[in-house]
């Protein structure tokens, strides 16, 4: 990766498993992944280019808030992030410290359980919502 120009970039992140199985990962309920013997893929990438910028490797049963910040620092050093992708299991104050480490503006799914934080609502869904009203 060192030979990669010096860019900004906007990251993704997100796991999924494999394993020698005849069902795939999408196909198999969220209880048994965690039982069966997967193998994990933690990635972070460039969303532009589909680059893999950096991985991590684990069993099915670790889960990617673990491995968040670990991925996050093997980015390559010549990548400066502008923006953070990631879905809500990689949401909390923690995740989003790491993400704005390096600079960027992290883009986190809200858990819907999430008790101090609101999703952030659009200026179209307001003038809906005045239009509805």
């Amino acid at each position: 990766m060192s030979s990669l120009p010096r860019r900004k970039a906007v990251v993704a992140t997100d796991a999924t498993g494999y394993s020698g199985r005849n069902r795939s990962w999408r196909e198999t309920s969220y209880a048994m992944k965690a039982k069966e013997n997967w193998v994990k893929v933690h990635a972070a990438i460039e969303v532009d280019e589909f680059l893999v910028f950096s991985y991590g490797l684990t069993k099915s049963n670790v889960h990617e808030s673990q491995v968040f910040e670990e991925v996050r620092q093997k980015l390559p050093e010549n990548v400066r992030p502008i923006c953070s992708l990631a879905d809500s299991a990689y949401f909390g104050k923690d995740y989003l410290a790491a993400a704005r480490q390096r600079g960027a503006m992290p883009l986190h799914a809200i858990k819907s359980n999430a008790r101090d934080f609101k999703e952030p609502v659009t200026f179209y869904q307001k003038l809906a919502s005045f239009v509805r009203h």
